[in-house]
């Protein structure tokens, strides 16, 4: 063969080796985006998520969780809702893990992204710098700051923006309280007090960018997304599979109008136990024993749940940098100042006698008063009306009891 028939045949043969042949740094790493399903239990109602990192030259199998904390603690709720919480990311066994939730029967679902090399690469790098001691914990904040926010602006920078585009693209309008109270699913304690704890910003009305703190919404925008680096058109998910099919039924959404129903029916049921009471003890010009003792028995537990809600919900409402949580004017409709009336409570199963002091009838009409701004939303907008409504109708049949006769 001639030597130059030769040099052609090298070449034409190298071509078509590295044609043929994958390019072995793409197929070193595979990226996938896990989304675990909620559970029934409080804690996991939102779901959870993680990404995936496979090696395919070594096997290693690797999970990195943005969501790692210490929820035994204590005082770990307390800190998380004054946004002083401390979460951190974790590397662990992605197999591991999936056992872990397979076991618990949560839904587990695995988008392949669709990544270059260059894109892998800059992943891998700043996974690394967030395993650093100096960055692996971050302040947790449960909307603006979260597992799900993290990795979604961190394929956000790998892919140029495209997972903001996305976001941004998909017609989706709703609050905050909207997704927050569609975890309660049905469970009537859930609604009613993710609706109580959450603040005015739970108000604010926005797209899916702001949403994608849930993990669902998270994959949702992922699913959405394209990734022009890889070519106009060219999407971010190369295809999904379910790695566990939920077994049991699904967890879905939960009426919020169940629990704020609730709401309003104890307290018009309180209301109108307190006025039946004043009202016989007007008809009368007298208390009558039994009766007195009894409404002092019922509001022992009425003025320790209305002062305990406002002690626990006031520092958070003035104090905390949670996005949610600051600024509640939930705390204002239970006050914590609403412990003196346990006062009246105690006399009143004392004597037997149903009757306010002046100082209680002032009190009660200041409450009304502080009640009267909250509920019309004079710093902050805020869908409460059913906490107002409640605590209105207790305080306006307390307010029908006779003076006491010094």
């Amino acid at each position: 063969m001639k030597p130059a028939v030769r040099l052609l045949t090298v070449v034409f043969v190298g071509v078509l080796a590295a044609i043929a042949l994958p390019d072995a740094s793409a197929a070193e790493y595979r990226i996938e985006l896990i989304t675990i399903g909620p559970d029934y239990a409080l804690d996991t109602r939102f779901g959870h998520i993680l990404l995936r990192v496979v090696d395919l030259s070594s096997g290693v199998d690797d999970a990195y969780d943005f969501g790692v904390a210490d929820f035994d603690r204590p005082g770990f709720m307390a800190e998380a809702a004054m946004g002083r919480a401390k979460f951190r990311v974790r590397r662990s066994s992605a197999k591991l893990r999936f056992e872990t939730y397979a076991l618990r029967d949560r839904q587990i679902v695995s988008q392949h992204l669709n990544l270059t090399d260059d894109q892998i690469a800059l992943l891998l790098e700043r996974l690394e710098w967030n395993l650093r001691p100096e960055n692996v914990e971050y302040d947790y904040d449960h909307v603006a700051d979260n597992c799900s926010t993290r990795l979604r602006d961190l394929l956000d920078k790998v892919t140029g923006g495209a997972v903001m585009r996305a976001a941004y693209a998909m017609q989706l309008s709703r609050t905050y309280r909207d997704d927050i109270l569609a975890a309660g699913s049905g469970r009537v304690l859930a609604l009613i007090a993710y609706d109580f704890v959450s603040g005015p910003h739970g108000e604010d009305r926005v797209g899916a960018w702001q949403l994608s703190f849930l993990p669902a919404r998270l994959h949702d925008v992922i699913a959405a997304a394209e990734n022009p680096a890889l070519g106009a058109g060219a999407p971010l998910v190369a295809y999904e599979e379910v790695l566990h099919q939920r077994r049991a039924a699904p967890v879905v959404g939960g009426s919020v109008r169940a629990g704020r129903q609730v709401v309003v029916a104890i307290g018009a049921a309180l209301g109108l136990f307190f006025g039946s009471i004043g009202i016989i003890a007007w008809y009368r010009q007298a208390t009558m024993g039994w009766l007195s003792r009894l409404a002092g028995l019922a509001l022992l537990p009425t003025a320790a749940l209305f002062g305990g809600l406002g002690l626990a919900l006031l520092p958070v409402s003035l104090f905390s940098t949670g996005m949610i949580w600051k600024s509640n004017q939930n705390a204002w409709f239970f006050f914590p100042l609403d412990l003196v009336l346990l006062g009246p409570a105690l006399r009143w199963l004392w004597t037997g006698r149903a009757t306010l002091a002046a100082w209680a009838r002032v009190y009660i009409d200041l409450r009304f008063l502080m009640i009267a701004v909250g509920w019309a939303g004079l710093a902050y907008p805020q869908d409460n009306s059913a906490f107002a409504l409640a605590a209105a109708l207790t305080l306006a049949g307390l307010r029908t009891q006779p003076l006491k006769v010094s």
